[in-house]
């Protein structure tokens, strides 16, 4: 995966981490999420939106009120559906 190796790079350059990406099947992946095996193993994991709803209130951290949020929002593709940002009228992320 490309941009999360660019990504990885950039943040090591200013952080001076390294950052290891382990790439999973997407059913492994839905596997781990759904048993919950996975807040223990990784620091970061990348969903497909479309586990939002399912999903979300366990892994994700709600924003509606935090400051930066609406500053987030100017900068998010309006082409991105409300359904893969919402949760009960609340924005997690």
């Amino acid at each position: 995966n490309k941009a999360l190796e660019i990504l990885s790079e950039k943040y090591k350059q200013i952080s001076g981490k390294n950052i290891k990406i382990i790439e999973k099947r997407y059913d492994e992946l839905l596997e781990m999420i759904e048993s919950g095996d996975v807040s223990s193993s990784f620091d970061m994991i990348r969903m497909d939106m479309a586990w939002l709803p399912t999903f979300g209130k366990k892994y994700f951290q709600e924003i509606t009120s935090f400051r930066q949020t609406k500053s987030i929002n100017q900068n998010i593709s309006k082409s991105v559906s409300r359904e893969y940002m919402y949760i009960d009228q609340k924005q997690y992320t």
